[in-house]
């Protein structure tokens, strides 16, 4: 049984803390406030720039991380004898079976078919009101040094939503005069 879950991204932490499962976070990143309401839980680097003492240092039994991250930061967080665990969702679908695993990882399976279930009835809801009205272009910020476009998940949400993802390839580093030229009406920064 997991009982100390040491989270490097905010959407897990929100997962987790959804899922009733606040009480098994060791440890999360300082962006984790942004998503989720985490009290005084001690604060570490984020995937991309943690360190593996630093994670060991709390005694995990699992580390949830979340791709892109840098390269062999995964090596020596597993060379430091840490279980590791790397979510990367490409679709929507990758969510809704990425809070499932964490529901089984933390025996909570039924809620976490519960918080997919409504993931999903809420983009749907959002889907039917969007029905209709006028087809914006949208472009999303996932990171902004360098800058880079929306993971593919999110721009999968903004089409159910009616949107027009700009730049069309998504989840790359993008430069601003490509998504000047794809003139967005609709900008939402990381």
């Amino acid at each position: 049984m997991l009982e100390r879950i040491v989270s490097l991204e905010p959407s897990v932490t929100a997962t987790l803390i959804a899922l009733g499962q606040r009480h098994r976070l060791v440890s999360v990143t300082r962006h984790c406030r942004r998503l989720a309401e985490v009290g005084d839980l001690p604060q570490i680097d984020t995937t991309w720039s943690v360190k593996a003492d630093a994670v060991a240092a709390l005694a995990p039994d699992l580390v949830v991380a979340a791709t892109p991250y840098q390269a062999g930061s995964v090596d020596e967080r597993l060379k430091a004898y840490l279980n590791v665990l790397c979510l990367y969702p490409q679709t929507l679908a990758d969510v809704c079976v990425h809070i499932c695993w964490l529901g089984c990882l933390c025996d909570v399976s039924a809620r976490a078919d519960v918080l997919a279930a409504r993931l999903q009835a809420g983009l749907a809801a959002l889907q039917a009101a969007a029905k209709g009205k006028p087809r914006q272009r949208v472009y999303v910020e996932q990171w902004p040094r360098p800058l880079i476009s929306a993971a593919p998940w999110i721009a999968e949400i903004v089409e159910v939503l009616g949107g027009e993802v700009v730049p069309q390839s998504t989840g790359r580093q993008v430069d601003e005069l490509e998504v000047i030229q794809d003139d967005p009406q609709v900008i939402i920064l990381n």
